[in-house]
């Protein structure tokens, strides 16, 4: 009996390590946070019950909490985009902690003294609440809340859980507020292209390095617990009699399991920081994400490149590779394709990238619109990035005909 106790709870760290890593791919898959909020919940719900779930952000200067997403329970009064005093909340109370905290109030004279903003969502049923503080660069800027109609339903687990997945989604939201910052200075600074060009530059900086934080969480924390976990199962596999021929089995397959997910963390933790490209540079780096793109994908993939030592900045062929990683990324959702082509070469002064597929294919100038304002965020990025390198980037597709993009990109350091 304590055998299978034991390897149940192997199990459920197992699976509790791959919702983590999907909820970190969920996070930094856009900066438009709108579009993260729904598919996190859905994620977060498979770890920690919840009847209701808020994010709520904090203004300091004017000592407010304002609410961009909810979800569950309707409340009275609580709406998205709610405003409330921070003074004297259960959020002031998370945020000044800065830790996880529960609050399981047994009648409605529990709010007399504090949190009395709390009572109508007591009175709409909710008897436990549990906060974790949303910190990013060490400043808390929001929190993460769970709401439950179970009295005393979040234990000490539950507050480890709901830490680790506000650290999580925290640098997501502030990248997504710097995104909002952007279009804000887009709308009001059109004539400023110099402090357009800082502040886009900053937000792409702050996204690697949440990204680079992400990558090594998911490498260090999530691979090894899991590389353990499967040492584990061979552990209780050896030890197992022989005759007890379907417990081993079931271990031998938990451990092709565990393995399938090891390597979906670690594809997953290339996809946000890709070692080699540091390590190897960009050609390395290219090789490698062609790899793996036509692996995920199952899509034949063919890499036709040059020399690309020392022929631009670390810097830039981070962009450069973000760019043709987005590029193969739309192949791969999108162009219903069976094949995809990229080549790289020197052309007078400039790197010039091509990416073409055999795929659907769209009308780039549809409605009048230019290529890259009529193809969506995925576009948008690649525009901004290429616009940021100082180089020039053409689509051209037709309905029915796949697409082809052409990146150029200045040569700095030629040897």
């Amino acid at each position: 009996m304590e055998r299978w106790q034991k390897e149940k709870n192997i199990k459920g760290l197992a699976q509790e390590a791959a919702i983590l890593a999907e909820i970190g791919r969920i996070i930094s898959s856009t900066l438009n946070i709108e579009e993260v909020y729904e598919r996190f919940a859905r994620e977060v719900k498979k770890l920690i019950p919840f009847d209701r779930i808020a994010i709520n952000l904090i203004d300091s200067e004017r000592k407010t909490i304002r609410s961009p997403y909810e979800s569950g329970l309707t409340i009275p009064g609580r709406r998205i985009g709610s405003v409330f005093p921070l003074e004297n909340s259960f959020n002031e109370k998370v945020m000044l902690a800065r830790s996880g905290v529960v609050f399981n109030p047994r009648s409605e004279k529990a709010f007399d003294r504090r949190f009395f903003h709390l009572k109508p969502v007591f009175q709409a049923g909710i008897r436990s609440y549990m906060g974790a503080p949303l910190i990013s660069r060490d400043q808390v800027i929001g929190t993460l809340q769970f709401r439950s109609k179970k009295p005393g339903v979040y234990k000490r687990w539950d507050i480890k859980r709901a830490e680790r997945i506000a650290h999580q989604i925290a640098g997501a939201i502030a990248n997504a507020q710097l995104f909002l910052n952007l279009k804000k200075m887009q709308k009001a600074l059109r004539g400023s292209e110099r402090q357009l060009r800082f502040l886009s530059s900053h937000l792409l900086s702050a996204q690697e390095s949440e990204r680079r934080r992400i990558s090594r969480e998911l490498h260090d924390d999530l691979g090894q617990a899991l590389t353990l976990l499967k040492f584990q199962f061979g552990f209780v596999e050896k030890r197992l009699p022989v005759e007890m021929t379907a417990l081993r089995q079931e271990c031998e397959q938990a451990q092709k399991n565990i393995e399938e997910i090891i390597e979906n963390v670690r594809r997953l933790s290339r996809d946000l920081r890709p070692s080699i490209l540091e390590d190897f540079g960009l050609e390395a780096a290219l090789k490698r994400l062609v790899q793996d793109f036509s692996k995920l994908y199952q899509l034949r993939a063919s890499l036709s490149l040059e020399a690309l030592h020392h022929l631009t900045s670390p810097q830039k062929e981070v962009m450069v590779y973000r760019i043709l990683q987005e590029a193969l990324t739309n192949v791969g959702k999108h162009a219903q394709a069976t094949q995809v082509s990229i080549q790289v070469k020197k052309k007078g002064g400039s790197l010039r990238f091509i990416v073409e597929d055999d795929g659907r294919g769209f009308s780039p100038r549809r409605n009048g619109q230019d290529s890259s304002s009529s193809v969506g965020l995925g576009f948008a990025t690649i525009t901004e990035r290429t616009r940021l390198l100082g180089g020039k980037i053409k689509i051209q597709s037709e309905e029915g005909k796949g697409t082809r993009l052409i990146l150029m990109v200045p040569i700095e350091n030629e040897r």
